[in-house]
Formats: structure tokens, sequence, C-alpha cells
């Protein structure tokens, strides 16, 4: 079917294609620590900045893992008193 010498070979997509992500700042970290000191307010942010449009990839990663780490206490909180 193919001529001798033929490797098939599956398409690879760009690396330019995909627009670079900007780091976040120490700032923005000290800033988002500072929020979730605040009770309630925290939960707010966290929600946003997970299920948000146009979050930076790395807080939504960050969010996402501390809404699982606030349900671990909320469960565990629950499950001992």
């Amino acid at each position: 079917m193919y001529g001798p010498g033929f490797t098939p070979q599956t398409p690879r997509p760009a690396a330019d294609d995909a627009p670079p992500v900007q780091t976040v700042s120490t700032v923005e970290w000290f800033f988002a620590i500072l929020l979730m000191a605040i009770p309630l307010v925290n939960l707010i942010f966290l929600l946003v900045w997970a299920f948000g449009d146009g979050i930076n990839p790395n807080k939504v990663t960050w969010a996402r893992a501390a809404l699982l780490w606030m349900g671990i206490w909320f469960v565990l909180s629950l499950c001992f008193f």
C-alpha cells in the first residue's frame, strides 16, 4: 500500500499555538494569601478563581487544591465533632 521506507507520522501541535502563561507575581500571591485569612471572603475568592474565566492557570490550580483541602478539613471536623 505504501512505498518502501514509508514511516507514518502523527501531526504534532505547534508549540507556538499556545499563548505563554504569565507567572503570578509575589505581590499577587501576597494578596491572595491575605484574602485567604478572611473568613467567608476566602471561600468566595476561591470559587471565583477556581471556576471563573480569564484567571491565570496557576491560580486556578491553586484555588482548586485549596478548595479540596477546605472540603477535607470540613468533613474531618464533622467526623470528630
